[in-house]
């Protein structure tokens, strides 16, 4: 049976064996490209069929030709000297030689179509004087720019666009970022300052991004223009000002904040809304729960009631926190990875720190130690490295460099950690509150590799140490790490002696009142018992402290006290026909009261290591190197994604051969080579995302462009995109004036999602405890959520007309916005009729700062005022005129019920594309 698998395999795999990977076929394929023959696309260039009938199953069966052994030579020579071993670098370094012997450079045989490994198999002369014609095409190909996601980052020289020619945008409209018109392309920079790189200069940690300034357009520029794409000019003031505010935020600008946006003219006037949004702690809550789809962040599945935890852990909600936190200190994001993989090795005494590794304590999984460590493996490579090392759990990788052994290796990192919850400040009952962490339970826990990924077949034969893909380069540097006795006790902690000692007296006077309200002997046994445990208490506290033997003796006194007290209160309690049983342990306790001393105390808890492997730390130091090739790609992947709503590279969680090449490959690396110069900082990659024109640009499609480009992969316009379940809740409540901005906290019940106002992301989100709501506007999977699809459906609409939570939020607002008070200021009227209505049209809209009166017939004859300020509050716009003119028709068919005419208006604004839209 192993040998047909086997044999299945090498068929599947066009004769190769664990060396002749798929991966060492595409990577052949990746050198050459195009110029490489059909008939060398395959592992016989580099393997030889042994004499006789049966495919090979062996490398002795399959044994490598001459060119194959070369570069299985210079793979040995490259290890041993700490260098990567890639086939394209071996390539690279035998390209000139000729394995053969046959005369001819391995590299001219490949690109005339004769085998590198086979003397017989040679090109002619004729075929080696075309050469001459082929060869600076090949040199053309090779030095285009190459996606290399294994390699390290390497920032590519931001394009000159003097060299280009610029088409104008379509409509010479008005800067006002400028206040000026623009004559030339608003992409062609200035010349930089002297020593100055294009993209520095303001902005904070090496990013200024301001106006044609930004490297953004250069790299997007040189691809529109190779494509003929002609690109929008910049949205209105209203639209960027709701774009920005809705990505960093997750909430509409206030009528407040457009009227200020409007009437500031200043040339920088965006860049100083751009850091008033990243300065706003709703910028942590909006991009904390995009990383929370990244890192899978998930509520603690279960039942409490039976005390059974299945996945993840209660008081997980301190992860968000810390998520939340972290992003508004803008922390760098290298030290954010550092604490999620391993803030007990690099801060054990900080509780802070601590809860950051709930990003591995999600990964609990009570009934399946393996499956929990296969998430691990899984989605740690995933979220942060944009690989699939889940796919070499059985066999080597299909498409990536990654042999089965790196995987286990990969896992032997995470081996020996386990999960623990600590006491919190005012708690004594972890099951109430507490802090989940990470620690490393048994540093001794071996790894083998599983047979065929079978956990009932591990091959034990050798225990595989930790250690990282070598595809990727670099080292894995072990150190073990001692911990304070903050890690190894945490119940010795100054806070937990004193919450023990303030529960034991609270208990004492508890018992005392009870005594005195309803004297009784089981009373007063209670009495005697909440003595006892408060003696006992104060012993052990103190022998833990001192250890001296008298104190020990003391200690072991006052325990034995406990438990003759504790058995004659239950004696006192119980009930007939358990009280022979009762009386049994009395007696125990009670001669065990008359043994002699000894200094056998119990302890009040069990000490944990007082070392950690650092096997999670040295991991955490290699991927936030600079030389690490994925980690800042991928980071900088997912913001760009949750800005333009495609990312650069689309499998955003495989990087690898089987993932998609990116759409603007420079573009990424020169991001994610600036966002690791800048300290690894979000807020500043944000910025320059957000001041460039790719960012600002209208988002109306123009039918020239969508023949060329349908998608807007090139970013000519600004792509609308669907807000997420969570802003479109928010923004109800939000509009209304209802939403709660508590922040931070335990989580709260899913099922009030309806009822609730604080944001959603405080909403408990776990498996079977989902809220129903979010889930219909494509709320986050549990299991895994890289990328949100978004969709529309019937079910959308529905909830936004009938749900208690619109119809109580629409009366709120009608009813706040028809009745005399200090309304937001309205918007200008020269905002109006730019919607492509007829010039002929009149506003319906009173003169600005009419206030509404009171009465019914009042509110009629004002309802213009009404219309206009729900729009502006709604949708952060004013009506066009014949939206307009559409609602005050419907406001007049209210009759005397005005009232719920508005409230329906309302209702009929949360329902409105433009609410659910970033345009």
């Amino acid at each position: 049976m192993k040998r047909a698998i086997l044999v299945a395999a090498i068929t599947v795999l066009g004769g190769a064996t664990a060396l002749a990977t798929p991966a060492n076929k595409a990577a052949l394929g990746g050198r050459y490209g195009r110029f490489l023959p059909a008939r060398l696309d395959a592992c016989s260039t580099c393997h030889q069929s042994a004499p006789g009938t049966k495919p090979g199953v062996t490398l002795d069966e399959f044994p490598h030709n001459s060119f194959g052994a070369r570069l299985k030579a210079v793979a040995e020579v490259l290890k041993k000297s700490g260098q990567r071993t890639d086939l394209g670098r071996r390539l690279e370094k035998i390209a000139g030689e000729d394995s053969d012997g046959d005369g001819v450079a391995n590299e001219t045989e490949l690109l005339l179509g004769y085998n590198p490994g086979d003397a017989k198999d040679k090109p002619t002369a004729v075929e080696l004087a075309g050469l001459t014609k082929l060869k600076p095409a090949f040199t053309a190909f090779r030095s285009e720019y190459r996606w290399q996601p294994f390699e390290s980052v390497v920032a590519p020289a931001v394009p000159n666009l003097s060299n280009l020619s610029h088409p104008s945008p379509p409509s010479p409209r008005r800067s006002y970022l400028t206040g000026k018109g623009r004559e030339q392309h608003p992409l062609a920079p200035p010349p930089p300052a002297k020593n100055e790189r294009p993209g520095e200069g303001v902005g904070g940690r090496g990013y200024s991004g301001r106006g044609s300034q930004n490297p953004i357009d250069a790299f997007l520029t040189v691809e529109q223009q190779k494509r003929g794409l002609t690109v929008q000019p910049p949205a209105d003031k209203r639209t960027l000002l709701r774009r920005a505010t809705l990505d960093l935020t997750g909430l509409v600008p206030t009528p407040k904040e457009i009227e200020a946006f409007l009437a500031d003219t200043s040339p920088n006037a965006y860049e100083k809304l751009v850091d008033r949004l990243l300065a706003s702690p709703r910028y942590g809550e909006r991009w904390g729960r995009h990383f929370m789809d990244v890192w899978r962040y998930s509520d603690w599945a279960g039942w409490a009631d039976g005390g059974q935890i299945r996945d993840s852990q209660p008081h997980i909600w301190r992860w968000r926190d810390w998520i939340v936190e972290s992003l508004n200190a803008n922390k760098g994001y290298d030290k954010m990875v550092q604490e999620m993989l391993a803030a007990d090795e690099l801060a054990p005494g900080d509780p802070q720190a601590l809860r950051a590794t709930g990003f591995l304590a999600r990964n609990y999984k009570l009934l399946s130690r393996e499956q929990w460590l296969e998430d691990t493996v899984n989605h740690t490579s995933k979220a942060l490295l944009g690989i699939t090392m889940h796919c070499a759990k059985c066999h080597s990788h299909m498409y990536d460099p990654i042999p089965q052994t790196d995987y286990y290796k990969f896992r032997a990192i995470f081996e020996p950690h386990q999960v623990r919850q600590d006491r919190v400040p005012g708690e004594l009952d972890t099951t109430k509150d507490g802090l989940p962490r990470v620690y490393d339970a048994d540093l001794k826990a071996p790894t083998y590799l599983f047979v065929r990924g079978d956990e009932r077949n591990p091959d034990k034969s050798k225990a595989l140490e930790p250690g990282i893909p070598e595809a990727l380069g670099g080292r894995l540097t072990v150190q073990p790490v001692a911990l304070p006795a903050a890690a190894v006790t945490p119940d010795r902690r100054e806070f937990v002696q004193r919450d023990l000692i303030n529960g034991s007296n609270a208990a004492l006077l508890a018992a005392f009142r009870a005594q005195a309200a309803k004297p009784s002997p089981l009373a007063d046994a209670e009495v005697v018992l909440a003595q006892a445990k408060h003696k006992a208490l104060l012993a052990i506290l103190e022998v833990e402290t001192t250890g001296a033997k008298a104190t020990a003796e003391l200690t072991v006194q006052a325990q034995r006290e406990v438990a003759v007290a504790e058995a004659r209160k239950n004696l006192l309690a119980s009930e007939e026909k358990k009280r022979s049983e009762v009386q049994k342990a009395l007696d125990t306790a009670e001669a065990a009261l008359k043994q002699p001393l000894n200094t056998n105390y119990t302890p009040r808890f069990t000490a944990y290591p007082t070392e950690s492997s650092g096997r999670r730390l040295a991991l955490a130091r290699w991927l936030t190197d600079r030389q690490n090739p994925l980690t800042a790609r991928v980071a900088v992947n997912h913001v760009w994604l949750r800005h333009f709503g495609q990312a650069l590279v689309p499998s955003v969680a495989d990087f690898g051969r089987n993932g998609r090449k990116p759409t603007h490959p420079q573009l990424l690396d020169y991001l994610a080579d600036r966002f690791m110069a800048s300290g690894w900082d979000f807020k500043a990659l944000h910025k320059l995302i957000l001041l460039s024109a790719a960012y600002q640009r209208d988002s109306h499609a123009m039918p020239e462009n969508l023949k060329r480009d349908p998608d807007n992969l090139y970013l000519w316009r600004k792509s609308p995109l669907r807000l997420e379940a969570e802003a479109v809740r928010d923004n109800v409540l939000f509009t209304a004036g209802h939403l709660d901005e508590t922040r931070g906290g335990a989580e709260l019940d899913q099922n009030l999602a309806l009822t609730s106002q604080r944001r959603s992301i405080y909403l408990r989100n776990a498996a079977e405890k989902q809220s129903e709501l979010m889930q219909i506007f494509d709320g986050p999977s549990v299991t895994e959520c890289y990328e949100r699809k978004p969709s529309v459906m019937p079910q959308q609409a529905l909830a936004l007309a009938n749900s208690e939570l619109a119809l109580r939020e629409a009366r709120a607002l009608a009813f706040n916005l028809s009745h005399p008070q200090p309304l937001p200021p309205p918007g200008s009227r020269s905002s109006l009729g730019k919607r492509g209505e007829p010039d002929n049209l009149v506003s319906p809209f009173p003169a600005k700062n009419e206030r509404p009166g009171e009465g019914l017939g009042e509110r009629l004859s004002n309802a213009p005022v009404f219309v206009k300020n729900a729009f502006e509050r709604i949708l952060s716009r004013p009506p066009s005129t014949i939206e307009a003119q559409e609602c005050l028709r419907f406001l007049a068919t209210g009759n005397g019920d005005m009232q719920r005419h508005y409230e329906n208006l309302v209702l009929v604004l949360f329902n409105h594309n433009d609410f659910v839209t970033v345009r």
